[in-house]
C-alpha cells in the first residue's frame, strides 16, 4: 500500500512537472512570434524604376522615408549599427550593379556619433539590360534596415515593381544629383599607436579648393576612425591629410582598399576609391550574422527577444524574493565538496558560491547597473562589473580584517523576510522598464504576447515552488526538462 501511494504521489508530481515543462516550452515558443511580429513602423519604403537609359543602364530606386527623429545608416555607420541591405531579383538577362549610397551626414543616435540619413534617403541600383533590351518588366527588392532614435529598431520590406509602376523622373534626377562625384584619388593611411590617431592622405592633385576647415572625410572602412572625434585637415602639396582619433578597437591594420567620401559643408562631395557600396545588388542575401559579432551587447539589446528574456529573468528574481519559489538549498549541497577544499581553491569556490546564492538578494540593487553595463562600451562595462565584484568582496574583507565588527551586525530575524520581499518591487520596476523598451520595438500584438509569456513564467515559477519539492527527480522528468530546454533553444534560433 505504501508503495502504491508513493507511485501515486510520483505520478501527480510527474504530471505537475509536465505542466511546468509545457509552461516554459510555451514561454519560449510564445516569445518567438512576439518578437517576430510586425515591428513598430518608423520607415516607409517604396521601389520605382526609371525607364530612361543612363549611360547604358536603367536605374531602380529604393526610397526610405523616416519618421522625424529617426535615422538610417550609411555603408560605414561609424558606430554600432548597419546600413540598409538590398537583395535584388531581376528577369533573366538583366544584371544588377552595386548600390549607390547618397552622401551621408553626421548625427547622434542612441548615445553614439554616427554616419547616415534622416527624413528621406534614396538608394540607386544600376540595372544593365541585355543588348538593346527595354527596361525590366519587374524588379523585386528585399530590403533590411536598422533605424535609431533613442532605441534602435531593425526592420525590412519586400518591394515589387512591375511595368507601369511608379517611375517619377524628378525623383531619379534628384537622387543622381545627391550622389558624390566619382574620382580616382589614391588614398593611404597611417597609424600612430602612441597618440592613437589615424591619418588619411588623399592625393587630389590640388583639385579641392575649399578651405580645409569646411571639409569632412567619411571613411568607407569600418572600425578605423572614431566617428565622435574631430578631424584636422591640412593641405600638403598635392594632397590633403586628415588626422583624427582611431577607433578603440583599431589595431593599425588598414584594409587593402581605402576610400570614402570627402564632403564640403553645404557644397560638393567626392567619392574616393574604395568599394562603391556595402552590398552588391546581384549578390546573395546578406548573412544572418550581420554586425552582431562585432558590436557586442549593445547590438543584442536592440533585439526584442533579448530584452524580453531579460524581463523574464528579472521577473523570476522578483518572484523568488516574494517567496513564490526558493532556490539555493540544493546548490549548497552540490558545492559543499568544492568549498571545503583547503587553500586558494576552497576560498575561490566559497566566494563563487556566496556570489551565486546572493544573486537574488543583490539583484534589486544591481538590476539597473547590470542592464546599463550590458549596453555600454566594453571599457565601461568592464569597469562596472569590476566595481560590482569589489562591492561584493569588500564586506568579507573588512569582517576578516576586523572580526570584532561581526558583533555589530543585525541579528537574524523576521525583519530579513520583510526586507527580502520589499526588494522584489525594484525588480518589478526593472521588468516594467524593459517592457517599455520592447514596446518601442514590436507591435501591440507582439507586446501582448510578450506580456502573456511573462505570465507563463510566473505560472511556471508558482508550480515549481508549490509542488517542486515533493519528490526527487526521475529519469522521465529529467528527459522532460531536457526537451523543454531544447524547445527553448530552437525557438530562440528561429526568432
Amino acid at each position: 500500500m505504501k508503495a502504491f501511494r508513493r507511485r501515486v504521489v510520483f505520478s501527480r508530481v510527474s504530471l505537475l512537472r509536465l505542466v511546468l515543462t509545457c509552461c516554459f516550452g510555451l514561454l519560449t515558443l510564445g516569445l518567438a512570434p512576439a518578437v517576430m511580429g510586425q515591428p513598430a513602423s518608423h520607415v516607409q519604403a517604396d521601389l520605382s524604376v526609371d525607364s530612361r537609359l543612363h549611360s547604358g543602364v536603367y536605374l531602380a530606386a529604393v526610397r526610405l522615408k523616416l519618421e522625424p527623429g529617426w535615422h538610417a545608416y550609411w555603408e560605414n555607420p561609424g558606430s554600432p549599427g548597419f546600413p540598409p541591405r538590398f537583395t535584388i531579383t531581376l528577369p533573366d538577362g538583366y544584371q544588377g550593379g552595386a548600390v549607390l549610397f547618397p552622401v551621408p551626414h553626421r548625427f547622434e543616435a542612441a548615445g553614439f556619433q554616427s554616419y547616415g540619413y534622416e527624413e528621406e534617403a534614396v538608394f540607386l541600383i544600376p540595372i544593365t539590360p541585355p543588348a538593346g533590351g527595354p527596361a525590366p518588366s519587374s524588379v523585386t527588392a528585399d530590403v533590411k534596415w536598422l533605424v535609431c532614435e533613442k532605441q534602435c529598431v531593425p526592420g525590412g520590406a519586400s518591394l515589387t515593381w512591375k511595368t507601369g509602376g511608379p517611375g517619377d523622373p524628378a525623383l531619379f534626377d534628384a537622387a543622381l544629383a545627391a550622389l558624390p562625384e566619382r574620382v580616382d584619388w589614391p588614398v593611404s593611411g597611417e597609424f600612430d599607436p602612441a597618440a592613437r590617431t589615424v591619418t588619411f592622405q588623399l592625393k587630389d592633385g590640388g583639385a579641392v579648393n575649399s578651405p580645409p576647415a569646411k571639409l569632412y572625410f567619411y571613411p568607407a572602412a569600418k572600425n578605423v576612425n572614431d566617428s565622435a572625434a574631430g578631424q584636422t585637415i591640412v593641405r600638403d602639396g598635392d594632397s590633403l591629410k586628415i588626422t583624427t582619433s582611431a577607433a578603440a578597437t583599431f589595431k593599425g591594420e588598414f584594409p587593402e582598399a581605402l576610400g570614402g567620401i570627402l564632403k564640403e559643408d553645404g557644397g560638393k562631395a567626392w567619392r574616393i576609391g574604395g568599394p562603391a557600396s556595402s552590398f552588391s545588388a546581384a549578390a546573395a542575401p546578406a548573412s544572418k550574422q550581420g554586425p552582431a559579432a562585432a558590436q557586442g551587447w549593445g547590438y543584442w539589446l536592440q533585439r526584442p527577444l533579448i530584452v524580453a528574456l531579460l524581463a523574464a529573468v528579472m521577473l523570476l528574481i522578483a518572484l523568488n524574493l516574494f517567496g513564490v519559489f526558493e532556490i539555493g538549498g540544493s546548490l549548497t549541497g552540490v558545492g559543499s565538496e568544492l568549498t571545503h577544499q583547503e587553500g586558494l581553491a576552497g576560498s575561490f569556490f566559497s566566494g563563487a558560491l556566496a556570489t551565486l546564492l546572493a544573486t537574488p538578494c543583490t539583484a534589486p540593487a544591481m538590476g539597473f547597473a547590470v542592464t546599463y553595463a550590458l549596453a555600454a562600451p566594453a571599457p565601461l562595462a568592464v569597469l562596472i562589473f569590476t566595481l560590482i565584484g569589489l562591492g561584493m568582496a569588500t564586506p568579507y574583507l573588512l569582517l576578516s580584517a576586523f572580526p570584532a565588527w561581526t558583533s555589530k551586525l543585525p541579528r537574524p530575524g523576521a525583519w530579513m523576510e520583510t526586507f527580502k520581499q520589499t526588494m522584489a518591487f525594484p525588480m518589478l520596476l526593472v521588468v516594467a522598464w524593459l517592457l517599455s523598451v520592447v514596446a518601442q520595438q514590436i507591435s501591440a500584438d507582439g507586446l501582448f504576447q510578450t506580456a502573456a509569456a511573462l505570465v507563463l513564467v510566473g505560472m511556471g515559477a508558482w508550480v515549481y515552488g508549490r509542488f517542486g519539492g515533493i519528490a526527487r527527480e526521475t529519469k522521465t522528468q529529467r528527459i522532460a526538462w531536457a526537451c523543454a530546454a531544447l524547445l527553448g533553444l530552437v525557438a530562440f534560433q528561429l526568432a
